[in-house]
């Protein structure tokens, strides 16, 4: 019962409101209308002096431009001007005739030094007939008058100077030009036909020069007399004000009624003779003008305040929508906020819990490194002992660069920065090579291996040697790490078919280990993530394996799937598309890496002394790393020079004979000079051997980006830190040749 009362004291409210709000918009509008009106009026006489200065200078300007053109026709009535038309009298009447004619003058003249003037009719002596040839011959530039004597009409005369030229005796020094003023007004545009204003030309007495119609029964009258005579002045205005006025040599509006039409009157000084310009506009038109915005604007108002009005309304019915639709937005929101929690402390969870594997998995090594080192330092008098502790850190710096390099892998498939370098491969030759590798693990496990294959010898494709050895080889990782000693690791390869150029290839790593549970399968494939917690514990390894091989067979445009069951084993699934390489011809590794033959390389080049009598110039800052650089080159025979930064290697690169150093050995990040700026610098030399030298880029920058920017330096290869021995002979071997 409260409640309907409350709801219904609630409506009269609101409808007392609004009826009120009603009122207050019809007051409004009446007033509005009312104050328009008035404002209208007192308007049209403020803006009526704005509207009428504003054409006035218009006119003003637009007679100073059409005067200053038709005294630049003039100066250059003589520029046709043969010595033919100078031959007689004859000829330069002539000529005369033709200009006065082609330009539609009503008189040319021209002037000569003396006073004397040529035209049409023939050669007068000088008079006082021109006031422009007295005022041109004292010195003046150029001069404008109105003139009855010459020919018994009114003419308005423009005389100006010419370049002088001979004429027999005479010297013929200025032109005159007479024009009707009909001919000047048509070229004025005196009249604004949209605004019906027209405009007159008088001098400062009031005599009509030129009118706005053209009319030469204008000229000869008077503006003053006309008005005083025929005009009845506004309350404030006079003829005799008007007069007073324009003689002094004022700007202003007068007002007034001729014929029954209300004008207006806007006078306004020319730049020539103290001639005037006077605008004059029916009232009648400026008021419809005024009135035609006035009542827009009006319009316009009324329709602001309506559509304010029923805003006003429309809010407040509106008002309990909003706040009920931003409630559940509110909701949506926190709902949204509350996931997206969730979802970060899951990854933050799955961060964690990697960087806790990463230290055990990096501590695991490097303590091996540390405690075999100890041992070899406490038993230097058992040689046997000694070699067995060098062959533990050898492969637990090899366990631990394999960490590094998985998690480099991961960060630069994340940014997007991994880069595929495609090759003429032999299937046949990478799969012989991962053969004896998986081989080894599983003979080291007692794990049998299965190869079944029926990929034909022969086929030669395009594809990143190195990106399918690592995928393969961590699949078999896997297979092998996941099944115990006794059990069994199978791996197929087959072609599925030949399509649009591309041989798809089927390849399987099946094991019949612990298996996946069916959960856990997605999340193999993610970075940072293993089955479980004791998954990392009773096997170790980062769970960026799995991530890394799925994001290289997207990146080769292949797929990945996974089947498995606990307890009885995994099966996963490669499908990858491989363009047919063009002919058989040379099959090259790839320069960010290759199939694996460091070690042999590096036997051979040790027993044979590869580079006996090469001398390395090894640019390094770090000290331990140049000892280590220095005893890997020494320990193949060839002679090493050292170098602190890029500025000593420059320095001692200039100094020393043409081809005395066969090898570079650059670190990039140095003091004084970086090994870019070092290596520039020596390209840049004046020598034979500046360009020819071989320059091999030392560096712990691996990124695909950091060896592009090695070659655009200048450098012939790139070395990744820790320096593999055999990796280095293979690049000194490859540039000896050349």
């Amino acid at each position: 019962m409260r409640e309907g009362k409350f709801s219904s004291k609630k409506q009269t409210c609101v409808m007392a409101a609004a009826a009120a709000m009603g009122l207050l918009v019809f007051f409004l509008l009446v007033w509005m209308v009312r104050v328009d009106r008035q404002e209208t009026r007192e308007t049209i006489l403020d803006i009526s002096d704005i509207y009428l200065a504003e054409m006035a200078d218009q006119m003003a300007g637009h007679f100073d431009t059409t005067l200053n053109s038709q005294f630049v026709r003039v100066s250059s009535i003589t520029a046709n001007l043969t010595a033919a038309d100078l031959e007689s009298v004859e000829t330069l009447q002539f000529f005369i005739q033709d200009r006065s004619v082609k330009n539609g003058y009503a008189f040319v003249a021209l002037l000569t030094d003396s006073g004397d003037y040529f035209t049409a009719e023939g050669h007068f002596a000088a008079d006082d007939r021109m006031a422009g040839a007295k005022a041109l011959l004292e010195g003046q530039e150029k001069y404008l008058e109105v003139n009855n004597a010459l020919t018994g009409n009114q003419m308005i005369l423009l005389s100006t100077g010419i370049p002088t030229i001979m004429f027999g005796e005479y010297r013929l020094v200025a032109a005159v030009v007479g024009m009707y003023p009909s001919y000047l007004g048509e070229r004025l545009s005196l009249y604004r036909e949209g605004a019906n204003a027209y405009g007159n030309i008088i001098d400062r007495d009031g005599n009509y020069i030129i009118s706005h119609d053209g009319d030469d029964g204008a000229v000869g009258r008077n503006l003053f007399d006309y008005l005083e005579e025929q005009a009845e002045f506004d309350e404030g205005y006079a003829s005799s004000m008007l007069r007073d006025k324009i003689g002094q040599g004022g700007t202003g509006v007068t007002a007034f009624t001729l014929d029954g039409v209300h004008k207006y009157l806007y006078y306004i000084p020319l730049s020539a003779n103290d001639w005037y310009i006077c605008v004059s506009m029916p009232y009648g038109k400026l008021d419809e003008r005024i009135g035609e915005l006035s009542s827009s604007m009006t319009r316009t108002a009324m329709t602001v305040i309506l559509l304010t009005a029923l805003s006003i309304l429309g809010i407040a019915l509106l008002y309990s929508m909003v706040i009920g639709q931003k409630n559940r937005l509110l909701a949506r929101e926190k709902e949204s906020t509350e996931q997206a929690l969730k979802l970060a402390e899951s990854a933050s969870m799955a961060k964690s819990e990697f960087l806790s594997r990463m230290s055990h998995e990096i501590r695991t090594p490097l303590n091996g490194i540390i405690g075999m080192n100890h041992i070899a330092m406490h038993h230097l008098e058992d040689p046997e002992r000694v070699s067995d502790c060098l062959n533990k850190i050898d492969m637990s710096s090899r366990h631990l660069l394999a960490l590094l390099n998985d998690v480099l892998d991961m960060s630069k498939v994340e940014s997007g920065k991994i880069e595929l370098c495609p090759e003429k491969i032999s299937m046949k030759m990478i799969l012989e090579q991962m053969m004896v590798i998986a081989s080894s693990q599983a003979a080291d496990k007692n794990i049998a291996f299965h190869v079944e294959s029926s990929v034909d010898d022969g086929l030669i494709v395009i594809g990143d040697s190195l990106r399918i050895s690592q995928i393969i080889s961590n699949l078999f990782s896997n297979a092998f790490k996941f099944t115990e000693a006794g059990g069994q690791v199978w791996f197929r390869i087959r072609e599925e078919k030949v399509q649009d150029g591309m041989h798809w290839l089927h390849f399987e790593v099946e094991d019949n280990g612990c298996g996946i549970a069916p959960e856990n399968l997605d999340k193999i494939f993610s970075p940072f993530e293993q089955e479980g917690s004791n998954v990392a514990r009773k096997y170790g390894g980062t769970g960026l394996g799995l991530a890394i091989t799925r994001r290289f067979v997207e990146l080769m445009g292949g797929r990945i799937a996974v089947r498995s069951e606990p307890g009885r084993g995994s099966l996963f699934l490669l499908d990858i598309p491989f363009p047919e390489a063009d002919g058989t011809g040379e099959i090259e590794a790839c320069e960010q890496g290759g199939l694996p033959e460091n070690e042999e390389m590096e036997e051979a080049c040790l027993e044979q002394k590869e580079f006996a009598g090469k001398r390395v110039l090894i640019v390094e800052d770090n000290e331990l790393n140049r000892e280590i650089t220095a005893e890997i080159v020494q320990a193949a025979g060839a002679w090493t020079d050292m170098a602190e930064n890029g500025k000593i290697a420059v320095e001692k690169f200039t100094a020393s004979p043409e081809g005395f150093y066969d090898y570079i050995l650059m670190d990039i990040l140095m003091p004084e000079m970086d090994g870019y700026e070092a290596t520039k610098k020596i390209r840049a030399l004046e020598r034979s051997d500046a360009g020819k030298v071989p320059v091999f880029a030392m560096t712990a920058n691996a990124f695909a980006e950091d060896v592009e920017k090695s070659r655009r330096a200048g450098m012939n290869a790139h070395i990744s830190k820790p320096v593999s021995a055999g990796e280095l002979y293979k690049q000194m071997k490859k540039f000896s040749a050349q």
